[in-house]
């Protein structure tokens, strides 16, 4: 059933390690250069600026591990966003997000601020560029089970869809310090999607925090229910889930591209906020997402997709405020330094409407 053990409290994944101060230093440089806002250029003088930096003409190349709240760079392409600026983009899978901006197999991608903020305060030369969409995942009991609040599952153990110190571990944290639980309440272990109904229902787990696309058809059958989610709770449902992730060191080096390429991405958020139907076709066409067409315009009805950088602003303060309250990020952060370090953004979300 499981590949990782450990308290819920317990020290993040190894692709979270800590990086020497060098690569520190390298990331506090590699944003600090003023640079032109394109906002305040015509589209000739952007495609000027661009041809001057090192990346055009280049395959520039995204990581995406599939499923609707990552899918922004993807429904960019999916659009002609990047070849309307003369960009080409290949959309790449199979390497996890941070090892894949840092060690250069990808330039950009999406992912979840709660998987992506512990490597960077660890060195990780990272930056946040853009917001993507409020959440989509939901911790799970079996219906029947009589548990009706993370207090009941103090000294048990509780399931994840991904590895130890990944966004679903983190989040798991988070409900409980928001329910004024320890950290460690709970033993948390990785369960594949697969096998969750299975351990729950074999006693081996009594809650899993997993995606609420997966769960979907086993609430609506009765046999899940939501106990915990950043998706419908009054205390998370607001939070910016999903950020734009980029190279710091790309970044620096191609700072136009960069502010074009997540104009492209936040572009392709509104897109799907304003125009959910056809959005959700485009998803299943290009094989974004798996399922059928209601289930994808149920998902994509449930999160707010026009979420706004100042209220990601405001969730990567709360979550860095967690972090160090739970020892994830250790206590010579500041949720200013967090903030300072991690949140660039270079586009805001601009309605066609």
């Amino acid at each position: 059933m499981t590949v990782s053990l450990v308290a819920c409290g317990g020290s993040s994944s190894s692709s979270e390690k800590k990086e020497d101060t060098s690569d520190s230093k390298k990331q506090e440089a590699s944003t600090e250069k003023e640079v032109t806002d394109i906002t305040k250029m015509s589209d000739d003088e952007i495609k000027e600026a661009m041809k001057k930096e090192p990346a055009w003409g280049t395959t520039i190349t995204a990581e995406y591990d599939g499923g609707d709240c990552t899918s922004g760079p993807s429904m960019a392409k999916a659009l002609g966003y990047y070849d309307n600026w003369g960009l080409d983009v290949q959309i790449a899978a199979g390497t996890e997000i941070t090892e894949a901006l840092g060690t250069g197999k990808a330039q950009f991608g999406v992912h979840h601020i709660a998987h992506m903020l512990v490597p960077i305060t660890n060195g990780m030369d990272i930056v946040f560029t853009g917001s993507a969409q409020t959440g989509c995942k939901s911790l799970y009991v079996l219906a029947d089970s009589g548990i009706e609040s993370t207090k009941d599952l103090e000294g048990t153990t509780v399931g994840m869809d991904s590895p130890i110190g990944g966004s679903s571990h983190n989040m798991i944290i988070r409900f409980f310090l928001a329910d004024g639980l320890k950290q460690d309440a709970a033993t948390c272990v990785q369960v594949e999607s697969s096998a969750a109904i299975q351990s729950l229902q074999s006693g081996d787990i009594k809650a899993c925090l997993l995606s609420d696309r997966f769960a979907k058809k086993f609430v609506d059958d009765g046999t899940l229910k939501v106990l915990r989610s950043i998706t419908w709770d009054d205390d998370f449902k607001d939070e910016t889930c999903c950020v734009m992730a980029m190279s710091g060191k790309f970044v620096k080096e191609n700072p136009v591209i960069s502010q074009v390429l997540t104009k492209c991405v936040m572009d392709a958020y509104m897109y799907i906020a304003e125009n959910k139907d056809e959005a959700a076709q485009i998803m299943l066409d290009e094989g974004m997402v798996s399922g059928d067409i209601e289930l994808t315009k149920y998902m994509l009805d449930q999160q707010n997709w026009a979420v706004s950088n100042a209220d990601t602003k405001e969730t990567i303060k709360a979550v860095a405020k967690d972090y160090i309250e739970a020892g994830i990020i250790t206590s010579d952060w500041t949720v200013d330094k967090v903030v300072e370090t991690a949140w660039h953004p270079l586009a805001e979300k601009v309605s066609t409407k």
